[in-house]
């Protein structure tokens, strides 16, 4: 057995070995696993790879929304938990409390199902618009997403963006329009005709990328959005969970989106997501072509 273990310790490293020549550019391997593996132990260097990422400030809530609170059950989007303890809220966590954590779809789906059929679902979401390692927020937890944007409204106090539980559903259900097949670094079109349009798209593993993921993390990967104004914009996806409905033709940028389709009264206008596609380095260790169903909200 010992022999065994040892064999496929050799073999595992190996395939960490090649997979740096490859995508490094031949840097040395035992630098690379020095740099990927203890950064995490060097306080300095983690804060300033934190402050160097597109992470917005925790801001403290207004007194005036605090008052608004209460007691009332809320939770928290995506991670900026000091809040719980510096105002001592009657906080709800959500199934996987800081949202870039839910790598896969069924973390996504457990924290959608609590959102909406737990035991206690918060009334309020504060809500700060951060991202990481470049990642959109709401495409790191997509069906999450879908829930907010079914139960909440979203307002604004100062400078604080929260959502407030709505007495009534936006839709429904989704409705089925349309199966495809996907290719990476090929355009998805979106259905014109309709609008708040969503998308699956799901990705396997080849046989080489088990081997890969199983030695080392894979290559990441990106979805670029063309928008109707003609900015295309992109970041990057954690594979797993676009298995899951996303809302994609109003998928918010800002702040500022994220108010104007999740208005309490009629959505005022935003640019539109006319396409997609998936791109990257990682997409090499999926297979392809990869179904994709498009639906609509009813």
């Amino acid at each position: 057995l010992k022999r065994w273990l040892v064999a496929l310790g050799l073999v595992m490293t190996s395939v960490m070995v090649w997979f740096h020549v490859v995508h490094d550019n031949g840097t040395p391997f035992l630098k690379n696993l020095f740099d990927d593996h203890t950064v995490v132990f060097r306080f300095s260097e983690t804060v300033s790879l934190l402050r160097s990422s597109p992470v917005t400030e925790i801001r403290p809530i207004p007194p005036a929304l605090r008052h608004e609170i209460g007691n009332r059950p809320v939770t928290i989007f995506p991670w900026a938990l000091s809040k719980v303890f510096s105002e001592r809220l009657n906080y709800v966590p959500m199934f996987v409390p800081q949202s870039y954590q839910a790598y896969t779809a069924f973390l996504d789906r457990q924290t959608a199902f609590y959102l909406e059929q737990g035991d206690t679902v918060p009334e309020f979401v504060l809500l700060d618009w951060m991202r990481i390692d470049d990642r959109h927020p709401f495409v790191d937890v997509p069906y999450t997403w879908l829930i907010f944007y079914k139960w909440y409204d979203a307002k604004r106090y100062e400078n604080q963006l929260y959502l407030v539980r709505r007495g009534t559903p936006r839709f429904q259900e989704i409705q089925p329009i349309e199966k495809t097949i996907g290719r990476f670094g090929h355009w998805i079109v979106l259905p014109s005709e309709h609008r708040k349009v969503t998308i699956q798209c799901s990705l396997k593993k080849s046989f080489f990328g088990r081997l890969v993921n199983a030695a080392y993390r894979l290559p990441p990967l990106m979805m670029e959005l063309a928008l109707e104004s003609g900015l295309v914009v992109g970041f990057r996806v954690p594979p797993d969970v676009l298995k899951n409905p996303t809302l994609i033709d109003c998928l918010p940028l800002t702040e500022e989106d994220v108010l104007a389709v999740m208005a309490e009264k009629e959505p005022t206008s935003q640019d539109r997501v006319l396409r997609l596609r998936l791109h990257g380095e990682g997409s090499r260790y999926y297979q392809e072509p990869f179904n994709v169903s498009i639906g609509r909200l009813r």
